[in-house]
């Protein structure tokens, strides 16, 4: 409680040292129809890089109050329809403005990523970028972090062999080091510092941007490479959900779901994930008698939207992975040759090895729209243990056995001041 006392306070005093005299404030209003003529209930409406959102009503028709006059970008998006992007001006006046959607079959969504640490469209993004969509993902069966590596060009992603940590390569630029990679990895906007604290198992995704080169200038000294952005789906005001579920070789289950609800209607939503995964070893271990290689993934997350005001949004994140993994089945001959002609899939040890990890994070994201420029507040909190049996001289004998347990825990905090006139100046900071 303090720490979150002590971040309100310090956005209050910047709020009251920096902002300017307010200009005029205007409104929007209008309705959201279909091609076909149909109202669109229930659509989301926002504008960019602001706090300013509003929801339909059953009959298509929203209203924005108290907007800072300027020039903004407005995305709509409604439930199997294509999601719009639409540049308005705002005045002193009322501003009126129809909208007319797009089922989601006839149109591509238009790619909006933040790459720059601001809402942008993609097409207006300097950088080499490659984006994709949940659905997207769903269809190529990207499931893993270790999956991410199949996505963008000159850019791969190695696992460990324990789903631990991953290995992303960038322009052939890597680094094997948890604390110290090369590449980013930002999860909804919060900063993941461990590669062992990114979670196995990739749920609930609403957009995957994978940005290519150097990013230190906004991101800081761990992406010399390249930066990963991962945007979750967001819980909205209406009731909606899903349920998957999957079989596969090796008695591989996979099951996740989803669900999204107002707790108070247009004001605080939730939202709540779960995912679980399991899968046999394809690894005989003769000494044992048994299969080496097993995993078991259990997932779950809390998603907290609240939105007291037009400029003020509040947005809590947290999420828990508890992994099982049987890793490192590796095995070795004084005889290349000879371990290659025989079953590559056969070791003979006297222990398997194996990995029990939990990771715990959690963000707190506050942000406060002003006339000219808005402020955020990011505070993390990320727990990360994992305990470790290995086997390192990989015979049946009793020779090399290693324990280890690790326990690590990292605060952060980050300001950002962010200038609202990306769409209608030539010049804007960050």
């Amino acid at each position: 409680m303090k720490l979150h006392r002590y971040v309100f306070n310090i956005i209050s005093i910047i709020g009251l040292c920096c902002v300017p005299k307010a200009n005029g404030q205007g409104t929007l209003s209008g309705q959201i129809v279909a091609k076909s003529g149909d109202s669109v209930g229930y659509a989301h409406i926002r504008l960019l890089n602001s706090s300013y959102r509003a929801y339909a009503d059953d009959q298509g028709y929203y209203e924005i109050k108290r907007i800072a006059q300027g020039n903004y970008t407005l995305q709509v998006s409604a439930l199997v329809y294509q999601e719009l992007l639409i540049a308005v001006e705002i005045d002193e006046q009322e501003t009126t403005f129809d909208i007319t959607l797009s089922e989601a079959i006839e149109f591509l969504d238009e790619v909006v990523v933040t790459t720059e640490k601001r809402e942008a469209p993609l097409i207006r993004v300097p950088a080499a970028v490659t984006a994709s969509s949940g659905s997207r993902l769903a269809a190529l069966q990207v499931r893993e972090v270790n999956d991410i590596g199949r996505l963008a060009p000159n850019f791969k992603a190695n696992g460990d062999g324990g789903l631990i940590r991953t290995i992303f390569t960038s322009r052939g630029l890597g680094s094997n080091e948890e604390s110290s990679p090369t590449v980013g990895f930002y999860l909804d906007g919060i900063p993941i510092f461990n590669t062992a604290a990114i979670p196995a198992n990739l749920k609930n995704i609403k957009r995957k941007e994978i940005a290519r080169g150097p990013q230190g200038t906004l991101n800081g000294r761990n992406s010399k490479s390249g930066v990963i952005n991962i945007t979750t789906k967001s819980p909205s005001n209406t009731f909606e959900g899903d349920i998957n579920l999957g079989y596969g070789s090796f008695n591989e289950l996979r099951t996740s779901a989803r669900i999204s609800f107002p707790l108070v209607k247009r004001k605080l939503f939730a939202g709540v994930n779960f995912n679980y995964t399991q899968r046999d070893g394809y690894i005989d271990n003769t000494f044992l008698n048994r299969t080496t290689g097993d995993r078991r993934l259990f997932g779950g997350g809390l998603s907290l939207d609240y939105f007291p005001s037009e400029k003020w949004e509040i947005r809590l994140r947290s999420s828990l992975d508890d992994r099982e993994v049987g890793a490192f089945p590796y095995a070795t001959s004084d005889d290349l040759n000879a371990l290659r002609e025989s079953d590559p899939f056969t070791r003979n040890t006297d222990v398997d090895n194996l990995i029990d990890s939990q990771l715990f994070n959690n963000s707190l994201k506050v942000r406060h729209t002003f006339d000219k420029f808005s402020i955020t507040s990011v505070t993390t909190f990320q727990y990360n243990k994992q305990d470790q049996l290995n086997e390192f001289d990989f015979t049946p004998a009793d020779i090399i056995t290693i324990t280890g347990d690790l326990n690590t825990n990292t605060i952060s905090e980050e300001f950002q001041l962010v200038s609202n006139d990306y769409d209608s100046s030539k010049f804007s900071w960050l």
